[in-house]
C-alpha cells in the first residue's frame, strides 16, 4: 500500500526512470500497469512510442487507491504484455516494479516472478519505504531473483530518489540494450497515496 500522498512523487520517479531509455518505434518500446487489488494496464506495451507522449501519458494516470497490493497479479499482467501484446518484439524484456513491498500474497508474488524469469524477463524492483533487512526486502529478492536488482528507498523523499534514479540506470541500463521491452509496474494502493504517485 501506498497512499494519497505518496502518488505524485512516485510518478515524477518513474517519469525519471523512463528518461533512461530510447523511446522511440526502432528502440525501447514501453508499458505502464499500476496495481492494487487489481491491475489495470494504463499504457499498452508500445501504444506510444515517443518520450514525450509517453511522460504525458503517464501524468494523466489517475490513481486508484487501492486496498490490497495484489503484486502477483501485476507481474503476470507485466509478462503478458511482454510476450503477447500486438506490439511485443523478439527483443530483450525488462520490468520495473515500484512498491512498497507488501504484497497480500507474498508467495504467489514470488511465483510470478520466477515465472517471469523464466521465459527470460529481467525483473528490477524499487521498495519504497521498506526497511533494509526487512520481510519485505527479501520478498522482493525473492521477486527480483537477485539482490542487485532490488533498490530501497527509506521515504518518499524527492533527494533520496534522485539517488535511487542514478544507482537504478547504472545498474539497470547495465542490462539496458538498444532495444527493449518494458513494463513499469506501480503500486497503486492505498498507502501511496496521490501526492507521491
Amino acid at each position: 500500500s501506498i497512499g494519497t500522498e505518496n502518488f505524485d512523487t512516485l510518478i515524477n520517479f518513474v517519469v525519471r526512470v523512463t528518461r533512461q531509455f530510447d523511446v522511440s518505434p526502432e528502440r525501447t518500446h514501453m508499458g505502464f500497469i499500476q496495481f492494487s487489488e487489481r491491475s489495470k494496464v494504463e499504457i499498452g506495451l508500445g501504444n506510444i512510442t515517443d518520450e514525450r507522449g509517453f511522460e504525458r501519458a503517464i501524468g494523466n494516470i489517475v490513481y486508484q487507491n487501492g486496498v490490497f497490493t495484489n503484486t502477483g497479479e501485476a507481474i503476470r499482467e507485466a509478462t503478458d504484455q511482454l510476450f503477447d501484446s500486438p506490439e511485443a518484439r523478439d527483443v530483450s524484456k525488462l520490468m520495473f516494479l515500484f512498491t512498497d513491498g507488501v504484497p497480500i500474497i507474498p508467495s504467489d508474488a514470488v511465483n510470478a516472478g520466477d515465472e517471469a524469469r523464466r521465459r527470460g524477463i529481467t525483473i528490477t524492483a524499487v521498495g519504497i519505504t521498506i526497511i533494509p533487512g526487512s520481510i519485505a526486502e527479501f520478498n522482493l529478492m525473492d521477486i527480483t531473483g537477485s539482490d542487485q536488482r532490488v533498490f530501497l528507498v527509506e521515504t518518499f523523499n524527492e533527494e533520496q530518489l534522485n539517488d535511487v534514479v542514478e544507482n537504478l540506470t547504472t545498474q539497470a541500463c547495465f542490462l539496458c540494450p538498444l532495444l527493449a521491452d518494458v513494463m513499469l509496474v506501480v503500486d497503486g494502493s492505498g498507502s501511496i497515496g496521490t501526492e507521491n504517485f
